[in-house]
Formats: C-alpha cells, sequence, structure tokens
C-alpha cells in the first residue's frame, strides 16, 4: 500500500490505495520506485506514473496539494526504453 505521503508497502488499508478510479488509470507497471514519501512507476507501454508527496517536486509534475494519491502521468520529453527505475 502507499501512506498518506506514497510510501510503498506490502499491505493497506483501502483508504491508502492510490486513487486510480479517480483518473480513469488500467495500466499494468513494469517498473516500480518508491522514495519515503512518493512513488515513481513505469508502464508497459512506457508511461510514467507518479504519485505521493510533491513537497520538493518529487512527482515531476504539478499537483494542487503537495501530497496527492491521484495517479498522474509525467512527460520526460520522449525519454523512451526505460530500464531501471530509483527514487530517493
Amino acid at each position: 500500500y502507499v501512506n498518506s505521503q506514497g510510501g510503498l508497502y506490502l499491505r493497506a488499508p483501502e483508504s491508502m490505495i492510490p486513487e486510480f478510479d479517480k483518473v480513469k488509470l488500467r495500466i499494468i507497471f513494469r517498473l516500480i520506485g518508491s522514495g519515503s514519501d512518493h512513488v515513481v512507476a513505469v508502464a508497459q507501454d512506457g508511461q510514467i506514473i507518479t504519485w505521493g508527496s510533491n513537497k520538493h517536486g518529487q512527482l515531476g509534475r504539478q499537483t494542487n496539494d503537495q501530497d496527492t494519491n491521484l495517479p498522474g502521468r509525467i512527460d520526460l520529453f520522449g525519454l523512451k526504453n526505460i530500464t531501471q527505475l530509483a527514487c530517493g
């Protein structure tokens, strides 16, 4: 599960699960990286999705609040074939 700041854990209370239904995302991830408060994931089709804390801009996108459990896509200007992912 993802904590209130986006940290990734093995079991989740239902209220902590990222809200993919609200943004109509049905995605299979092939890479997932987690910092202490945020998550970055790469989908099978190469899309990059982020959620969690954005206090220091770690999501790579604008959010309404500093923290968000709403996953959102980011564009890395045509970067393709990502093979590794790390978060701090």
